[in-house]
């Protein structure tokens, strides 16, 4: 279809797209896909170092719970100098123990930053 001004030469219309130059049909949107394809693999990143983090803290204090438990096992039968053997062979150090009144023997370690406590009786 042509059109112009009254007694002018007429100009074909213009058609105008949506599409950009290079034919995609989404225009000011170049690169987004990289950019939520970044995100969501820092994210992820991200995500698996918490994960890695905190599964590590989990598994230092069941090591130090585990080297309380046996630390006050061998404290009840053997006092302080049994436990401390034990719990350096578990790798973790006292930091508090004590007999009680009836045989009882209690006990708190330190291991690879991990705090435990544990108690035994003699029987």
């Amino acid at each position: 279809m042509l059109q112009g001004p009254p007694g002018t030469a007429p100009t074909p219309l213009r058609r105008t797209t949506s599409r950009s130059e290079s034919g995609s049909g989404r225009t000011g949107q170049r690169g987004s896909v990289t950019l939520l394809v970044l995100a969501v693999v820092v994210l992820a990143v991200t995500l698996v170092a918490a994960s890695a983090r905190l599964g590590a803290a989990v598994i230092a204090h069941q090591r130090a719970q585990a080297a309380a438990d046996v630390a006050a096992l061998a404290g009840a039968a053997h006092g302080d100098r049994g436990a401390a053997l034990v719990a350096s062979r578990n790798g973790a150090r006292i930091v508090r123990s004590g007999s009680g009144a009836d045989g009882s023997f209690a006990v708190t370690v330190t291991r690879a930053g991990a705090v435990a406590s544990a108690a035994a009786a003699r029987g």
